[in-house]
């Protein structure tokens, strides 16, 4: 008889084999548990540079919005689009103000709109009616 052998070289390795054999089937009872609790679904590839671009100018970079004879102004987007009205719901970008239009997203927190009556009242109201921004 070699050592590898004599049962009394590994005394636990009958206990570590059920061990992980218990384990396993504990992980794939549970597993299935919750996969009923879910829908599977197949995600739809993204096209990352869209998205970026998306993301950095803040409108739909297909969009043709000229801004040729428009009130174009440059506003901070929290203390004026979010806390509008006619602000589209998360993850839209968008003004729903007839006329008004979100231009592009110059800063991380600037906001370039055109003709929007609610900027150019709030500057009326502060005396900046003939500034820009």
């Amino acid at each position: 008889m070699t050592e590898r052998d004599d049962p009394l070289d590994d005394p636990l390795d009958d206990i570590a084999s059920t061990v992980a054999d218990r384990s396993s089937d504990a992980a794939s009872a549970e597993k299935s548990e919750f996969d009923e609790l879910f829908d599977r679904e197949d995600a739809v590839e993204i096209d990352e540079e869209r998205l970026w671009a998306h993301l950095e100018d803040g409108v739909d970079p297909d969009a043709d919005v000229p801004e040729s004879g428009r009130d174009v102004r440059e506003v901070d987007k929290h203390s004026h689009c979010h806390q509008c009205e006619h602000f589209g719901s998360p993850p839209a970008v968008e003004c729903g103000h007839d006329g008004t239009d979100i231009l592009a997203m110059p800063t991380l927190e600037m906001f370039r709109v055109a003709d929007c009556p609610i900027v150019r009242e709030n500057d009326r109201l502060e005396g900046r009616d003939d500034e820009s921004g």
